[in-house]
């Protein structure tokens, strides 16, 4: 359910004209249903056991969602837009704040935009923002996981005759102390006119904090081990006798805000006025962006299971993702128009200038590893000689995987036909021409960046 509430009005400072818009709104959302209800007459769909502690042994279990509280959000605003007269141009000013109260975490979000017109064909602009996202109902109420492990597992093709015990093991996840995420923003814009012709640039900065991610928590317990002796008779179990233990890891994961970049960027927009030669017009844009990625969350990664040594590095354990992606791309689209046969055609051609992410130096050496009987051990001094760890080494070539070495063009079309002003036919072509370049990346692997070409129609009426 929501509510929303909104005024409008006009006032004078001097001799300038204000607009404020100013309002309220509420939202409400719970989820009244049953949740996971489950009879425990009948095997559970999602479970399944194994003697592997890190396979998929997460299973269901009954959850109901009346424990989760109803989301609320309330929120008040207030924006003004006016006009001002510096040195006979315009100066266009639109401020505002916004207070939020989400599921009871306030946050204030302050946006400004304003823009200056130099002369008659230049104009500059600068925009300032700061917004919030709340965690949702899923992150806050997780519910609790479950993992199931096989102990003993005594079959003799008889039901009554034979045993199967399981340990369970139940985390209660928990999203105390999890905050909202925000980011951050500053754009400039300037626009320059010459005649017909129109060229923009806009250039931003984003600051992203706290966002929600997965942290990974690493349970260890002993469990006994047994041997089974199967007895004689209709109906008698067999027999169980402890032989020992085992170490059982169990990995869990729970939310937090352990996720946070930093994106800067501009583009380049040209525009051209309509050829009446040949009836088309033109729109030359690209831009390139760098974004820097951060994460608290370490990296994990399994190696070969069917290694019996002992000492052996069954799970890798690297640093948090530090790396910085560049990318840059550009578009050429040419429009023609023919009213006297009421014909439009578009035709795109689209480039992918640059695609490279660039890692720290020590992003493919393991911090620590966890052996099969889930000991812990930090590596202090890595030694990629080393029979036990040398494997855990992540090369060059393996980071730099998803790199794209050359720039990788595709084309599309759309036509469209108008009949009498109110029916609309239009036909849309994804790579026209089944353009199919590839690429060996560093895996030595064939990537085809380009999919396959993809149609679509659209018929539209005006009554």
């Amino acid at each position: 359910m929501s509510a929303r509430l909104d005024f409008n009005s006009e006032f004078k400072i001097g001799n300038i004209n204000n607009f404020l818009s100013y309002g309220a709104s509420y939202s409400y959302g719970a989820n009244n249903g049953l949740g996971q209800v489950l009879d425990p007459s009948r095997p559970r769909v999602l479970s399944k056991a194994s003697s592997n502690s890190l396979s998929s042994n997460r299973s269901e279990r009954y959850y109901d969602f009346s424990l989760a509280i109803a989301q609320k959000d309330f929120g008040i605003y207030a924006e003004n837009m006016f006009t001002a007269k510096i040195f006979d141009r315009n100066l266009n000013v639109r401020t505002g704040i916004r207070y939020d109260l989400q599921n009871s975490l306030p946050s204030f979000s302050p946006r400004a935009n304003i823009n200056y017109e130099l002369s008659k064909t230049v104009r500059l602009g600068f925009a300032y923002g700061i917004s919030y996202k709340s965690p949702a109902l899923g992150q806050r109420y997780p519910g609790p996981t479950y993992f199931e492990i096989p102990v003993v597992n005594a079959y003799n093709g008889k039901a009554a005759e034979s045993i199967y015990l399981v340990y369970v093991n139940k985390y209660e996840n928990s999203a105390i102390g999890l905050k909202s995420a925000s980011s951050q923003t500053f754009e400039f814009s300037s626009q320059i006119k010459l005649k017909k012709y129109n060229l923009s640039f806009n250039a931003f900065a984003k600051d992203y904090r706290n966002g929600i991610g997965n942290t990974r928590v690493d349970q260890t317990v002993i469990l006994p081990t047994y041997s089974a002796v199967f007895q004689t008779g209709t109906g008698k179990q067999p027999i169980l006798t402890q032989n020992g233990t085992r170490t059982v890891r169990t990995p869990v994961y729970k939310f937090d805000n352990n996720l946070s970049s930093k994106s800067q960027g501009f583009d380049l927009i040209f525009t051209t006025p309509e050829y009446k030669a040949i009836a088309t017009s033109f729109n030359i844009s690209g831009g390139l962006f760098r974004s820097q990625s951060k994460s608290e969350n370490l990296s994990y990664v399994n190696y070969d299971a069917t290694n019996t040594n002992p000492n052996y590095a069954y799970t890798g354990i690297y640093r948090a993702n530090n790396s910085v992606n560049y990318s840059s791309n550009g578009r050429i689209t040419s429009s023609t128009h023919i009213p006297k046969i009421s014909l439009f055609v578009q035709f795109i051609a689209e480039f992918t200038l640059l695609q490279r992410t660039v890692l720290k130096e020590f992003a493919g050496v393991p911090i620590a590893y966890y052996t099969q009987d889930g000991r812990y051990v930090e590596v202090t001094s890595f030694d990629h000689n080393d029979v036990n760890i040398g494997h855990l080494l992540k090369t060059k070539e393996e980071l730099n995987i998803d790199n794209v070495p050359k720039i990788i063009p595709n084309f599309h079309l759309s036509i469209g036909k108008e009949i009498k002003k109110r029916f609309k036919f239009s036909f849309n072509v994804y790579n026209v021409f089944n353009y199919q370049p590839y690429y060996l990346n560093s895996g030595q692997q064939y990537v085809y960046p380009n999919q396959s070409p993809t149609f679509g129609a659209e018929i539209s009426l005006k009554l």
